[in-house]
Order: structure tokens, then sequence, then C-alpha cells
């Protein structure tokens, strides 16, 4: 789930600390409900070559989330059978999302 969160505040220009905590929970429940278009790669963190990286989405097919310390690792599909149900974790973002809180936020994708 880390990587998600980490994924959204990517997309979202890696905001500093002066941001809203509402419209980032958004960006995240957000992705979460559309997760089969996770595509999903952290070059600013990665601890391998974009080579290597680019090399490896080649066989890959959306949606997935490249591991940055390992791009083999391909975690939305998890690693040994361990992936999250991403269906029920759609519907529970969902559900979340239709909360008061987020009543007229929008937009949150690129900026929080």
């Amino acid at each position: 789930m880390e990587l998600v969160v980490m994924h959204a505040w990517n997309n979202a220009g890696s905001p500093s600390t002066s941001f809203s905590m509402v419209r980032a929970l958004h960006a995240v429940l957000t992705s979460l409900v559309n997760h089969r278009q996770f595509m999903a790669t952290f070059p600013r963190q990665m601890k391998y070559s974009s080579v290597k990286l680019e090399t490896c989405l080649q066989r890959r097919r959306p949606p997935y989330i490249m591991d940055p310390t390992n791009p083999f690792n391909d975690m939305y599909h998890g690693l040994f059978d361990t992936a999250w149900d991403w269906n029920d974790v759609a519907t529970e973002a969902s559900t979340w999302l239709r909360h008061p809180l987020f009543r007229g936020v929008t937009g949150t994708n690129s900026r929080w």
C-alpha cells in the first residue's frame, strides 16, 4: 500500500509539507478505485538503472506497481501469490470516497 501512496505523491509533483491531507487521501483512494490503470514506476526512488527498468517493463502489461528496489518484483500481482484482492480494495475505497469529507474534492491526481 505504501507504494500506492508513493505513486500518488509522485503524480502530484512530490509536494513538500504544505499540502492538503484531504486531497492527498482523495488521490490515493481514487487511484485504488482505478487500480486496473496502475503503471507505477519510481524513477527518482529506484535503486537500479532506467535501462534495467525498461527491460523489465517490456515483458509486462498494465496494471503493475514496480518495486523501486528490485525491477523484477511487480507488487501489484504480489510475490509468491500474496497479491491484494484489488476488487475488494477498490470497493472499500469507493465507499470512503462517498464520505462527506470528500464532497466537492476533485482534480487530486496532479495537485494536492
